[in-house]
């Protein structure tokens, strides 16, 4: 089943066995802003959570622990100059930090804020806590934040952004992988190695219409344990997963993934038929770029938004646009742009590769078109 066979009736897949006011509904805004209904058990809210608490404790961390969170809410107005530029949750010890404020002249106040309140731990989307590893160096005199761990979730975690988180903040990175549907939920163990929890539900690594080899990426298909409320069964999440092929010296007994590559939005499809994904190697050793998307607005054109860093060279604009070329070939036109800024999604997660050729493609395939 995919996301628009719910999105089209959602009450559809609801259970007739719970009462809906004993149910928690959220709505889910989608990378592409069509929202997402769903229902949810109080059990399944509360297990969901206890899975989380798994992760943390594999980063050597507590859910009660003193932390830091950067994700996608908004509770600071987004004109607002001068700090602060969060909010202390007493309750849950947690400082709330806005991601849509990071910029140079902000990233000394939030320095100074992280290292006055010493968390334990950071919880935030990749590109937030990246945006500022990048100012680490600029501001070293703020910079002395030094969590235990770091967790990153709900955006893919690309290797570059790996290195410069733990290089500033001096501990190691943790990846995590969930859905707001509930029906996944993969870690990082002590060892590296991204788990999947089989207690959580089954995950099956689709190549069309059959299953995915070891090291060959294919879509992800998910049947989840925990709802009963709204069952989602072999259904079709949106990204792309590889399997590894190898035993994890941990010694937990649980499957793991090479990579999640991605949503399936984020492939280039070319001309002929071939999808390109994880393209975040082009852009590897480039010290000088501080953020840099990259959009398909049709089979044969292509437009590469950047945002310039300190010690940029204009030949790196180029570079990038070679390396592009070396993977999609000579049928797409590259058009590259120099912007201030790329936008976030209204849930403030950021994307490095937008398809509106696959989101175009999957408006055309769902129910109603």
């Amino acid at each position: 089943m995919t996301k628009g066979d719910v999105r089209a009736d959602p009450e559809r897949f609801l259970s007739s066995a719970f009462p809906r006011k004993t149910l928690k509904s959220i709505n889910t805004s989608g990378t592409t802003g069509t929202p997402l209904r769903l229902w949810f058990t109080r059990k399944a809210i509360q297990a969901n959570y206890a899975f989380f608490a798994r992760t943390l404790s594999w980063a050597g961390v507590g859910a009660a622990d003193r932390s830091a969170t950067f994700a996608g809410r908004v509770f600071i107005p987004p004109g607002q100059i001068g700090p602060p530029y969060w909010r202390h949750n007493l309750f849950n010890n947690n400082l709330l930090m806005s991601s849509y404020h990071i910029s140079e002249a902000t990233a000394p106040l939030y320095f100074k804020k992280l290292k006055e309140f010493a968390p334990v731990f950071i919880f935030s989307y990749p590109s937030s806590i990246f945006a500022l590893a990048q100012y680490g160096g600029s501001y070293a005199q703020f910079c002395q934040v030094r969590p235990r761990a770091i967790v990153t979730s709900s955006e893919t975690l690309l290797e570059h952004q790996r290195v410069a988180i733990e290089g500033v903040f001096g501990c190691r990175v943790f990846d995590q992988y969930a859905s707001a549907e509930m029906v996944v939920f993969a870690a990082q163990c002590e060892q590296g190695a991204l788990h999947l929890f089989p207690e959580f539900g089954i995950t099956e690594i689709l190549n069309g219409d059959r299953a995915s080899k070891v090291g060959e990426p294919g879509e992800l298909i998910c049947t989840g344990f925990l709802n009963w409320a709204m069952p989602l069964i072999r259904y079709e999440i949106g990204d792309a997963g590889i399997w590894s092929e190898e035993v994890c010296s941990c010694g937990r007994n649980f499957p793991s993934l090479k990579a999640v590559v991605g949503r399936m939005d984020d492939a280039i499809i070319t001309p002929e038929g071939r999808q390109v994904g994880r393209l975040d190697p082009i852009f590897k050793g480039m010290s000088g770029i501080k953020e840099t998307q990259i959009v398909q607005e049709a089979l044969d054109r292509l437009t590469v938004k950047m945002v310039k860093g300190k010690g940029y060279q204009e030949k790196m604009g180029q570079e990038v646009v070679d390396q592009l070329r070396k993977r999609i070939g000579e049928a797409i036109k590259i058009e590259l742009i120099y912007v201030d800024h790329i936008e976030r999604s209204s849930t403030g997660k950021f994307r490095s590769v937008v398809s509106c050729v696959r989101n175009r493609q999957r408006r055309d395939q769902s129910p109603g078109s």
